[in-house]
């Protein structure tokens, strides 16, 4: 277990926040905009993860302690679960944190009622995708559903990061409303408006040998069967005939696959994992995600942000901030005819264009702003302090 620049103090409130993945996706993105926002002369934060990586550089470049835990492993091993959820508990139960925040389905269960038994007053989940969706076998929405509804009852409050799914849980009766409420993620605006600009613009593409003309539909994400990087590369090939190329940022299990079906076709760009994502947003001109299930992308919102149309598959959390016609469209999951006749439709339509830019801009601003809905879980935080009188 390794522990980087932590030093507990009685003074302030404990806070850890439990993670599975050292990545920088949209689930480790969306608790560091809470993270950045704490007061550090009230909250003293920790960050658990499986190991280090691309989240641990980001925590130690803003100073935010962590500590790895490589028991933690994602496919389900009793082994290692049972280990997990004991060095859990003894972790919690000497740091004696105030607070613990879980994210992610695993983690969040074993997280949970570790720290229930260890005796942590407050304990809060952060449901970025409920662990079942529309393709996922009845015997697993049915076995998750009740292991949900057993952590639910040890926690103070679930934060969903779309209505839809919350409203699914209270109809199904798997967390009680009054323990539910819906928190968006968000996009830092302020760093959106530093990067939204043609300078900007033309930095990236011509780091990547991309015309002034050309017209770029992207793909920022891990390339892995939640994404359903199957549609995504037959969309493409379904595209040849259309005056598009295509810049698949991100990596992960299918990437190798892609290098070599693309690695003769100059339509396709493939950058691999990017150290600053947003810069990628200004250079394109639009954002496909075929995603097969969602909690709330943090990619759409921020190529919303910055007034790119967006192209996604119609499924739970997509629809919370796509809204169909209006700043992109919503099409058929596993089907790339159907994506494909967005981006027909969308190149082909230069009044459309504007008028979804324009619209993602407003959208943005009004629902997805990180500085306001990360103080909303704060808020919580504090009301739940407040009871106990800290």
């Amino acid at each position: 277990m390794a522990n980087k620049f932590y030093n507990s103090s009685d003074k302030h409130i404990r806070i850890c926040h439990v993670q599975l993945l050292s990545i920088l996706s949209g689930v480790q993105r969306a608790m560091l905009e809470i993270l950045y926002r704490l007061n550090p002369q009230v909250y003293e934060p920790i960050v658990l993860c499986k190991e280090e990586g691309d989240l641990t550089i980001e925590l130690s470049a803003h100073n935010i302690a962590y500590i790895t835990m490589p028991e933690l492993v994602r496919p389900i091993s009793p082994w290692h679960d049972i280990r997990s959820y004991y060095s859990l508990k003894k972790f919690f139960s000497e740091r004696r944190f105030d607070i613990v925040h879980t994210h992610s389905s695993k983690t969040g269960i074993l997280g949970r009622f570790a720290a229930h038994h260890a005796g942590v007053p407050i304990i809060f989940h952060t449901v970025h995708g409920l662990p079942f969706h529309e393709f996922s076998p009845y015997i697993n929405k049915l076995l998750y559903s009740v292991i949900e509804n057993r952590a639910a009852s040890v926690s103070q409050k679930i934060i969903f990061v779309n209505q839809e799914e919350r409203a699914l849980a209270i109809s199904k009766k798997i967390i009680p409303e009054e323990k539910t409420i819906t928190i968006c993620n968000g996009v830092d605006l302020q760093k959106v408006g530093c990067y939204d600009n043609e300078q900007a613009r033309m930095v990236f593409r011509q780091r990547w040998s991309i015309d002034k003309g050309d017209y770029v539909i992207g793909y920022v994400g891990r390339l892995w069967e939640q994404k359903d990087p199957e549609t995504l590369l037959r969309t493409i090939e379904l595209c040849n005939d259309l005056p598009v190329r295509f810049l698949i940022v991100g990596d992960g299990p299918y990437k190798e696959r892609f290098d070599q079906h693309f690695e003769n076709d100059k339509r396709v760009i493939m950058t691999g994992w990017l150290d600053n994502p947003i810069s990628i947003y200004p250079a394109i001109d639009a954002l496909i995600l075929p995603s097969l299930w969602e909690g709330l992308s943090v990619t759409l919102i921020e190529a919303m942000a910055f007034g790119k149309p967006l192209i996604a598959s119609n499924i739970k959390g997509n629809r919370e901030c796509v809204w169909h016609g209006e700043n992109g469209f919503l099409c058929t999951p596993r089907d790339p005819y159907s994506f494909r006749q967005a981006i027909a439709t969308l190149t082909g339509d230069k009044a459309l264009y504007k008028r979804m830019s324009v619209s993602g801009r407003e959208k943005a601003a009004a629902h997805f702003d990180a500085e306001k809905n990360s103080q909303k879980v704060i808020t919580l935080y504090e009301q739940e302090l407040t009871k106990l009188g800290k």
